[in-house]
């Protein structure tokens, strides 16, 4: 009888794992105390910060921009880059927080998507507004309907068309994604 292979255990638990921590990585991250390793913690602790963090996070980036459609590649960033990053002006004004600028590109190029995808839409503003929100910007649709100088009902219907393209197209890119990831062992 020959000795038990271990199987190697996936980096992330899920896709949705791996690409929130790739999308968020930080390059200023240091490691944890070496108490922080004994603890128990989460999967974070093994080793994923510094120059391992940084080669798994380009690992996982690399994989998204070799989806197919360049509008999946937008909406993983959408979906899973944060909105706000910290900001350390210092000025008296500032809340502590700007726009994450890779957060802004992908809401954009989504955007430009959504406006060739589907037609009879003709507010920009509007669509932005839609697609933000679809990615998690905190807005009702009175809101948006006042900002954008329309009633709620335009806002509502205009959600109607977009959401459900927005679903579809989401989850068509997470299913590329994680056929990607299983092929390299990164998730189960």
């Amino acid at each position: 009888m020959g000795a038990a292979t271990e199987q190697e255990e996936p980096m992330f638990r899920d896709v949705y794992e791996a690409l929130k921590f790739a999308f968020n990585f930080s390059h200023g991250q240091v490691k944890k105390p070496l108490i922080a390793y004994f603890s128990g913690g989460s999967r974070r602790s093994r080793g994923l910060v510094g120059q391992d963090g940084a080669a798994q996070a380009g690992l996982i980036l690399a994989e998204v921009s070799k989806l197919p459609e360049k509008h999946s590649q937008y909406i993983l960033a959408a979906r899973f880059a944060k909105q706000f990053v910290e900001c350390n002006c210092c000025v008296v004004c500032c809340s502590g927080q700007k726009p994450n600028q890779v957060w802004v590109d992908a809401i954009s190029e989504v955007t430009d998507y959504v406006v060739c995808a589907l037609s009879g839409i003709s507010n920009y503003r509007l669509r932005r507004s839609l697609v933000e929100r679809y990615f998690g910007a905190k807005a009702t649709f009175s809101v948006i309907a006042e900002r954008n100088r329309v009633n709620r009902a335009t806002a509502s219907i205009q959600n109607e068309k977009i959401a459900p393209l927005l679903g579809k197209e989401e989850r068509r890119a997470m299913l590329h994604i994680a056929d990607a990831f299983h092929g390299l062992k990164l998730t189960a």
